[in-house]
């Protein structure tokens, strides 16, 4: 009898400590509300901000809120909508999407062979995406346009929503980059080096994943501004790396390419307690690279 009163209070214990684990990283979370995109077409919007929501949900600390069906935002009370449901962060936005279709006439060929006429469709989408800070109307804004080019042989076609959608993927994962680097972002450190393998100390349960990019990087010299006043601190790119390997808690990764000092031109080594931050898989650049020209803070 004793014995199973020790292993049901062992297991009792147990479940506390792991509802204990959850709860608590559940408070380090963010509440982020994610609307419909607006645009003419109102199921398009709808599966826009569904999209970004499955995005979005590679970052752990999220607590992500499905509101893309939500009557209760709109663009003149969506501050106070977001405090009264309780959020941190909401993100909306809008959608311009075009098609036009295309004819390459008939022709003879300089054998004198007849080419039919063969048709086209281009595609462009525009996303133009604001994040507000619930507490301090702080706001990012991203906007990403991309475009497509649909075959259509020899037979007309009209303009597709499944094409619409093609056109839309890249500019979505540049949106969800560009917030998941700025709100809480997965920054990973380096907790051990073996050769090209590096060990990370986040894991699945973070939303680290196989074949994710990060750059390592590092703070360099402190940056002044013209009156001497620190600004803030240089960061230097040591490497890339590229997630092989992932288990609950930590993460492996196989150096991909390291970079070379200016100065010395050689190579940087990669140090135990540098960070990674995730690399845009849209176009390969990394945080730096893509730093300039798509993010703007603004403060109201």
């Amino acid at each position: 009898m004793v014995f199973f009163s020790s292993y049901f209070k062992t297991v009792a214990l147990c479940v506390a400590a792991i509802i204990s684990v959850a709860l608590a990283a559940q408070e380090n979370q963010v509440k982020m509300g994610v609307l419909a995109l607006e645009c003419k077409d109102r199921s398009f919007g709808k599966r826009l901000g569904e999209s970004l929501l499955h995005e979005l949900r590679q970052n752990k600390n999220y607590n992500l809120v499905n509101l893309v069906d939500s009557a209760d935002f709109n663009k003149s009370n969506v501050a106070e909508a977001a405090k009264e449901a309780g959020l941190d962060f909401v993100v909306f936005g809008s959608a311009e999407a075009s098609a036009q279709g295309k004819t390459r006439d008939a022709y003879r060929d300089s054998k004198g062979e007849l080419h039919k006429a063969t048709y086209s469709t281009d595609y462009s989408v525009l996303l133009n995406i604001t994040v507000l800070d619930v507490e301090t109307n702080k706001i990012i804004t991203s906007s990403e346009r991309d475009t497509f080019t649909r075959l259509h042989g020899q037979t007309r076609s009209s303009a597709s929503m499944d094409d619409f959608f093609i056109t839309a993927e890249k500019p979505l994962k540049r949106v969800a980059f560009t917030i998941m680097r700025e709100i809480h972002p997965l920054d990973p450190a380096v907790i051990q080096i073996k050769g090209k393998e590096l060990t990370l100390d986040m894991g699945s349960s973070d939303g680290i994943t196989e074949k994710q990019r990060f750059a390592i990087v590092r703070e360099g010299k402190p940056l002044y501004n013209r009156n001497g006043e620190l600004i803030g601190m240089d960061v230097i790119e040591i490497a890339h790396i590229t997630i092989t390997r992932v288990e609950a808690n930590v993460s492996y990764a196989k150096i991909a390419k390291v970079m070379k000092d200016p100065d010395t031109k050689k190579e940087y080594e990669i140090q135990v307690g540098d960070t990674a931050k995730m690399q845009d898989v849209t176009k390969g650049r990394t945080t730096g690279e893509r730093f300039g020209g798509l993010l703007k803070d603004l403060t109201k």
